[in-house]
């Protein structure tokens, strides 16, 4: 059965009059009834499958770009495209629209930053668009998109994406050094794009650098969404997170550091004491022994740590006492612990 926009306002609105939801105002001028097109296009363009619940759900940009990269006639049929114009009454940016929206507008239509500026002007004429700078038209951020701002798919509202993670991952996918990745990246400071400025000596490390897997694979979170490869990265490292990388990766807890650190000029915080980084294999029961709950995940333990400690991490482990408590004595500078001097009762 066909319905139009205004007829299911309609037989909403007992919802609306017992507060259960708030109907939007529809106007017989922008009346319309959806057909498969606007259908499929409201489905494939502006909703995504969220993270918690793996249902469909509106994703958090603004409408008003899907449909003005759809107009773009790079997507749909002609005959579709007349159809769907019908739904620009309905995706009025409410928001600011910021150089986010460009560069992801221009990245979607495989143009400029000044196609972008241009298509949304004409298809929203009241909108309100940020300044242009001195080179900002001529930037086409089609393949730096990705590394610059959340993609069009994400649950996440539309920002800069720009962080460690995000510029070895495009180091990575280029082949290039990080430096040469940091000059294409550069122009897009001047639109707010969180965009490293080292000094020379840092730069000129950079210009040398050619990350692998182990930098990227070291940054990278659980996907919150696998499905379509939604990926976050650290922007913080604490002691634990330290040792975990280390431990997942076989790797001696100094390389783990000094890759860590090398990625400290792009952004990454280190929240531990570099000093204080043993120089030491992590074995699995580190981990247990070193947070409270003897799972490997935060909290971790802190300030005095008794034999108690070490008994109830051996029967979780099976491991000696004593042996379990040198373990901690590595450890005790990098977590700040204070340990029993003489461990007589075991």
């Amino acid at each position: 059965m066909e319905m139009s926009v205004l007829d299911a306002r309609s037989a909403l609105i007992s919802l609306e009059d017992r507060g259960l939801l708030q109907l939007p105002q529809i106007t017989a001028t922008t009346d319309m009834t959806p057909n498969a097109d606007v259908v499929e296009f409201i489905k494939w363009a502006l909703q995504t499958l969220h993270p918690g619940t793996r249902r469909q759900e509106f994703t958090r940009a603004e409408p008003c770009l899907a449909v003005a990269a759809l107009l773009s006639g790079r997507y749909w049929r002609r005959g579709a495209v007349c159809q769907l114009k019908k739904l620009i009454p309905y995706t009025i940016p409410e928001g600011e629209i910021t150089y986010v929206h460009l560069v992801r507008l221009a990245s979607m239509i495989t143009g400029t930053i000044g196609d972008a500026r241009r298509l949304l002007s004409s298809t929203y004429p009241d909108v309100s668009l940020p300044a242009a700078t001195q080179h900002s038209e001529s930037l086409q951020p089609w393949l730096l998109s990705a590394y610059l701002v959340t993609p069009f798919w994400s649950w996440k509202s539309p920002s800069w994406a720009v962080n460690a993670g995000q510029i070895v991952d495009g180091t990575l996918d280029f082949g290039i050094t990080v430096g040469d990745f940091l000059r294409q990246l550069a122009p897009y400071r001047e639109l707010g794009a969180p965009i490293p400025e080292l000094g020379q000596d840092a730069f000129a490390e950079m210009a040398g650098w050619r990350p692998d897997q182990y930098d990227i694979d070291m940054l990278a979170l659980p996907q919150a969404n696998p499905f379509l490869n939604d990926v976050d990265y650290a922007t913080e490292i604490d002691g634990l997170r330290l040792v975990q990388i280390a431990g997942r990766l076989g790797m001696n807890l100094t390389e783990a550091h000094r890759r860590l650190n090398r990625m400290a000029p792009l952004g990454l915080q280190l929240r531990y004491v570099s000093d204080a980084v043993p120089d030491e294999i992590v074995l699995w029961q580190d981990l247990l022994l070193l947070t409270v709950h003897l799972d490997g995940q935060h909290p971790v333990i802190s300030g005095h740590v008794d034999l108690g400690h070490c008994r109830r991490a051996a029967e979780e482990t099976q491991e000696p006492v004593m042996r379990l408590f040198d373990r901690l004595r590595i450890y005790a500078p990098l977590f700040s612990l204070t340990l029993p001097q003489e461990p007589v009762d075991v």
